[in-house]
């Protein structure tokens, strides 16, 4: 079967005037779908949207076996290993300067 991870998200938090549904129904209507989560966000004040993301991509690993992250990282362009550090450039060379 498919075990794909669900979030559910409600946007426009920046918009509080207009809710039309509050966080405890939010909340329980994800609860109803298969016990997925809720998380209230707002592109527009960029509020929760890269924590929203960064914690999805988290419950997803945490199921992943570490063998098939290693494998799907050595076949990628990503890799956990740091990057190599480059030397620092060295000054231009001094013009030869003639006295006479």
């Amino acid at each position: 079967g498919i075990n794909a991870e669900l979030l559910l998200v409600g946007n426009k938090l920046d918009c509080e005037v207009d809710r039309e549904i509050s966080r405890q129904q939010g909340e329980k209507f994800a609860q109803q779908i298969t016990g997925m989560r809720f998380c209230e966000a707002s592109a527009k004040d960029n509020f929760n949207v890269d924590e929203i993301f960064l914690k999805l991509v988290d419950d997803i690993l945490k199921k992943m076996p570490l063998d098939v992250i290693r494998n799907e990282l050595s076949n990628s362009i990503l890799s956990l290993q740091p990057e190599p550090e480059i030397p620092p450039e060295l000054p231009p060379p001094r013009p030869h300067v003639r006295c006479c």
